[in-house]
């Protein structure tokens, strides 16, 4: 199977090794770039990595593609308005419809 690096991401947690294994696979000689890849092992890949696989692939978390809570939120609003300058009307059921959603999933 072959991998790049923006697809690690939306692996399972279980298949990330895999995945980077494929990529140290093709990874060219450079004494730099086997520091960065200790580096990656020691903090998001390896079994005792400070943020291990089940924290950050989106297989196994809700995540909107960042995990910037701004960005995403402005996405999501983007994304339900349906131009760049809604009415206020349009904005206020948008917003009715964020909180029913939080409150049938127990946020607020």
């Amino acid at each position: 199977m072959s991998i790049s690096s923006r697809t690690v991401v939306y692996l399972d947690h279980e298949e990330v090794g895999n995945g980077f294994m494929d990529l140290v696979a093709i990874q060219p000689e450079d004494a730099r770039l086997e520091l960065f890849r200790f580096y990656l092992v020691e903090n998001y890949v390896g079994l005792e990595a400070l943020y291990p696989p089940h924290v950050w692939t989106s297989a196994s978390a809700d995540l909107w593609l960042t995990t910037n809570a701004y960005k995403s939120f402005h996405s999501k609003l983007n994304d339900a308005c349906p131009t760049s300058h809604p009415n206020i009307e349009v904005f206020k059921n948008h917003k009715t419809k964020c909180r029913l959603r939080a409150s049938s999933q127990g946020i607020a």
